[in-house]
């Protein structure tokens, strides 16, 4: 009994306790005004991402221009201290041969020799500062770059999406590898895909003459000189012309499982067939082309190596297992 009274709130008030109340009461105008400051800063926080998000794009190109002459001055200040400090340490070497007979340099020739000294320190100092100021504007002009690609790199989060993006964002990624219907890889090219890459060379029969592209005309930028057209027969050597009008028709950004199933289906059709030659036909970077598509090929042991213990070889080739890809007659009359 005596253990649980112990427990009981006692009668008598402990000492201190009113006043610890009484300052727990009392206004504190300073944290009043504090947290004033902290809900008015943070309520400025959507304000400020949604000017930052309309004007970056045009901020970032000045930012982008101004790293740029930037740099090019600074490289320039560099490349004039570089200067400075070799004609500063020439003048110190030259004093040398001006030495009195006891071989200590006077008059004059000291006071050549201290002004040749400072200017080799000012050249060093200069080549130095200007040297990691050009690193910096390099670093910034790198990171205002646009980002390109599935990695946004850089300072580009506030741009907005791209339409691949949002179409890969609104749509789940299906493996590869999972079981469905081989000729559904086929039906689901888009129209977009359709389209040639290169524009095709006129008919020597038609008279159609090819419409010369316009060069653009933006203001405060020189005019872009689009690239000589190349030579299509060259780039589509050594492909089977069945494959011909279905190469010319992949798009810039072509659907994963139909352009995989068009590398299955010409690999099967030849014997050996090269990353760079694949490359070619497409219009692709070779090391792009295989880390996307010809190792999950790989992985889903639809391809095999021509040399399976060096996968690195520049000889390495890929064909098609034939067990575990039908041929394009049989997934047509599958689907």
């Amino acid at each position: 009994m005596s253990a649980l009274r112990l427990f009981e709130r006692p009668e008598e008030t402990p000492p201190g306790l009113d006043a610890i109340r009484a300052w727990l009461r009392k206004p504190r105008p300073r944290l009043h005004g504090l947290w004033i400051w902290i809900r008015w800063l943070l309520s400025g926080i959507p304000a400020a991402y949604r000017y930052a998000k309309e004007n970056w794009p045009a901020a970032r190109e000045r930012i982008r221009r101004m790293a740029k002459q930037g740099e090019k001055v600074a490289r320039t200040a560099v490349r004039v201290g570089h200067a400075a400090r070799d004609f500063g340490g020439g003048i110190v070497r030259s004093t040398r041969a001006l030495r009195g007979s006891d071989g200590k340099v006077t008059g004059t020739t000291a006071k050549v020799r201290e002004l040749g000294r400072a200017v080799r320190g000012l050249g060093g100092r200069l080549t130095e500062g200007s040297g990691g100021i050009a690193a910096a504007l390099s670093s910034l002009h790198r990171l205002t770059l646009p980002p390109s690609g599935e990695s946004r790199i850089g300072l580009g989060l506030l741009d907005p999406p791209e339409e691949s993006d949002r179409q890969a964002s609104s749509s789940p990624v299906r493996g590869f590898a999972k079981a469905e219907k081989p000729g559904a890889r086929v039906a689901a090219r888009t129209e977009e895909n359709r389209q040639p890459l290169l524009p095709q060379p006129a008919s020597a029969t038609s008279g159609e003459t090819r419409p010369k592209p316009r060069p653009s005309t933006t203001p405060g930028r020189p005019p872009v000189v689009p690239p000589p057209a190349e030579d299509h027969e060259a780039r589509f050597k050594d492909l089977p012309g069945v494959f011909l009008p279905q190469v010319k028709a992949v798009g810039e950004r072509p659907h994963p499982e139909a352009f995989r199933a068009l590398i299955l289906d010409i690999c099967l059709h030849r014997e050996w067939t090269t990353p760079a030659q694949l490359a070619r036909w497409f219009d692709m970077h070779r090391r792009g082309l295989a880390n996307r598509h010809l190792r999950p090929l790989l992985k889903a042991g639809l391809l095999e190596r021509r040399f399976p213990d060096r996968p690195n070889t520049p000889k390495q080739a890929y064909r098609t297992r034939r067990e575990r890809w039908p041929p394009q007659g049989a997934r047509d009359s599958s689907s």
